[in-house]
């Protein structure tokens, strides 16, 4: 069952549950696009988006698959942003007016509810850091 969205969201991005597979290099992601290319089952879109690039299709059964490659190391920050994303997402669709508003507060309260915790723990590593020298 796919997650409910409205009329006007494509029906590309309302099927995006997809499986990734990741690739070392730029070389590796185009071989396999020449190979699907050269199927009955092409490349439906390239794309770059900040930290990866990938191809995708759909397999024999209709299931979409992605094929991926890293374009730069993903920052810690850029981790714990996608984190707290996704735990706000699941917090706003669990609720009974999901939508983008709030899922921007969620988030927002999530990070006030934690910043404190997080100056504490980067005070701490300086401590420890300038104990060492």
């Amino acid at each position: 069952m796919y997650a409910r969205f409205g009329a006007d969201v494509p029906d590309f991005f309302v099927r995006s549950r997809h499986l990734a597979i990741h690739v070392d290099t730029e070389e590796d992601l185009l071989e396999y696009r020449r190979r699907l290319d050269a199927s009955e089952w092409p490349v439906e879109l390239q794309i770059q988006h900040e930290t990866i690039e990938s191809i995708y299709t759909h397999d024999p059964n209709g299931y979409m698959f992605e094929i991926t490659r890293a374009l730069r190391p993903v920052l810690p920050q850029e981790d714990l942003d996608a984190q707290l994303t996704i735990e706000a997402l699941l917090d706003v669709v669990a609720g009974p007016d999901p939508n983008m508003a709030a899922l921007i507060a969620r988030k927002a309260e999530l990070i006030v509810t934690r910043a404190e915790a997080w100056e504490a723990e980067r005070r701490e590593h300086a401590d420890r850091a300038g104990s060492v020298s």
